[in-house]
């Protein structure tokens, strides 16, 4: 028998896909088999604390998981130079160019460790977003979906370089905009091993007063079409600070 405590609203079949054994199991490495489910479950990083008991019964083994989960939903605010770094900002000397909002984060969503993030962006650089992440569709549990559209718009953008610095082109009116809209399957066909295959398209559309940009004519909208694939191996102690193990991430796209 496997009994699970403190899952107040992480569900079961989230709990169970990290285990290494089930209900009827014939196990000869008891100890491996325990510590590597322990690992897997705190790698899904939904609990603070995981711990595993078990008692022996002749041939029976009767295991106890007690679990302490974490908080899910965090806001998290922004404040954040526009430039493309620290240095070019302090050059500017003009810290009201900053972008400053909020993110809503929900880590898991019904309790089905589906990850939801909501982007509101304001000042030079705005942007609004939301991304969607359903790790398990239904009963498969090694299939998942991934949703990301944002919308970005700026009334003053870098239009050419002199002596080191940006010039900047500003108006009144929105004179920038990209739309960008991308989802995909995610896959795991192991418990170290995660793909994501992903497509979309992105627009990006300059106001038609603007012609050219750092002294290169520009196209005003512009539609092209993403295709991209993402892999993630880890196979180590913790994974949001990691000891020991090996961790690699790849990703290519076309578009």
């Amino acid at each position: 028998k496997i009994f699970i405590t403190g899952n107040h609203i992480t569900a079961l079949k989230v709990i169970k896909r990290e285990f290494t054994f089930e209900e009827g199991d014939s196990i000869s490495n008891i100890e491996q088999q325990i510590e590597q489910t322990k690992t897997n479950l705190q790698n899904t990083r939904l609990f603070h604390k995981v711990t595993i008991t078990y008692i022996e019964h002749s041939l029976l083994i009767n295991i106890t998981i007690d679990l302490v989960e974490r908080w899910y939903f965090w806001p998290i605010p922004i404040l954040e130079y526009a430039d493309p770094n620290l240095a070019t900002w302090l050059r500017r000397q003009d810290f009201d160019y900053i972008n400053y909002g909020i993110i809503l984060n929900h880590r898991n969503v019904a309790g089905l460790n589906q990850d939801l993030k909501i982007k509101l962006r304001m000042g030079i650089r705005e942007q609004y977003g939301i991304v969607y992440s359903v790790p398990q569709i239904k009963r498969n549990k090694n299939l998942g979906l991934y949703v990301d559209v944002s919308l970005f718009r700026q009334k003053e953008i870098h239009e050419k370089i002199i002596d080191y610095r940006y010039h900047d082109l500003s108006q009144d009116k929105y004179i920038y905009h990209e739309i960008r809209a991308l989802g995909g399957i995610k896959w795991r066909p192991v418990f170290f091993a995660k793909h994501t295959l992903y497509g979309g398209f992105r627009n990006v559309i300059f106001d038609k007063s603007i012609d050219s940009i750092f002294n290169s004519p520009i196209t005003n909208n512009t539609k092209y079409l993403v295709l991209a694939h993402t892999t993630e191996y880890f196979r180590g102690d913790y994974i949001a600070y990691p000891l020991k193990g090996l961790k690699i991430f790849t990703n290519t796209e076309v578009g």
